[in-house]
């Protein structure tokens, strides 16, 4: 019994420590980057991300994510954003960082925010964080503890999901 409601005391104190924190830009290998350049032009409700096994797909049914040429692509010529939905990306491997270029301003549309919403490899939450948004692209990056299995990628317009730019994803397992 003792070992029991030590072993849940634990637990609990494990899971009560999930954080994420922002994070710089960071160096990864080519497998876990991004820049929606080899995908071909169009909508999409899922497509696979990066080399290692991902997948990003639309969060809603009202719309879809676009990869299409955009002026100012942080690598040129293709962006994705979710158009009319919001995007999530989920990983078969639990990784520490995510980070990548993002931008207001797409369908005419200004996002004044993204916010980002992590979860383990159970479905927890292990943190959020929401960061203003601009015309340009900046680079926005996080690292998690414990580390995240799916993230979700949340546009600022009320009752309009989507209209965040992305380019330049990148994740990393520690």
């Amino acid at each position: 019994m003792k070992k029991t409601l030590v072993f849940a005391l634990l637990t609990l104190a494990a899971a009560s420590q999930a954080v994420i924190f922002p994070n710089a830009f960071f160096a990864t290998p080519a497998p876990f980057r991004e820049n929606f350049d080899t995908t071909i032009q169009g909508s999409y409700n899922t497509l696979p991300v990066f080399v290692t096994p991902a997948l990003m797909s639309r969060i809603g049914t009202s719309g879809s994510l676009a990869v299409q040429p955009f002026v100012g692509a942080n690598t040129a010529p293709h962006v994705l954003f979710g158009d009319q939905v919001d995007v999530q990306i989920q990983t078969l491997l639990p990784m520490r960082r995510f980070g990548g270029f993002f931008r207001a301003g797409v369908l005419g549309v200004f996002s004044p925010t993204v916010s980002f919403r992590f979860y383990d490899a159970f479905n927890n939450p292990v943190g959020s964080a929401t960061v203003p948004l601009t015309g340009t692209f900046q680079w926005i990056g996080f690292q998690t503890f414990p580390k995240w299995r799916r993230v979700e990628i949340l546009g600022g317009i009320p009752g309009f999901p989507g209209a965040v730019a992305m380019d330049s994803l990148r994740i990393r397992l520690n």
